[in-house]
């Protein structure tokens, strides 16, 4: 997962989690502090990415994480009628496509 994102966004991360390494799903909050932990950071300093409203933005939410919702029209995507009728509050980062991601990215860094 970790190779095949950076060569889809050309951009190196520090760490990447996936929950099938893991056996449990998303939104169980031992996930979201694994992947806290295992990047040694407090939660207010973490951007969880992901493209379910439940399983990934309010997952995130509820442990102070950064959420960023991947909503792409272009890319299949099996999960999407879960997200009907879901909303989000909250801040959050709503992007539609991975640069944008990066852009965000490069411009806390500045």
């Amino acid at each position: 997962l970790t190779d095949r994102l950076e060569r889809l966004l050309g951009h190196r991360f520090e760490m990447v989690l996936a929950s099938s390494g893991y056996g449990m799903r998303k939104p169980h909050p031992l996930l979201f502090r694994a992947a806290r932990s295992r990047a040694g950071l407090q939660a207010k300093d973490v951007w969880f990415c992901g493209d379910q409203i439940e399983a990934d933005i309010h997952g995130a939410q509820r442990v102070g994480m950064f959420p960023v919702w991947y909503e792409c029209s272009t890319v299949p995507n099996g999960f999407a009628g879960k997200n009907k009728g879901l909303i989000i509050e909250g801040e959050h980062l709503h992007i539609r496509h991975w640069r944008e991601l990066v852009q965000a990215l490069d411009d806390c860094g500045e």
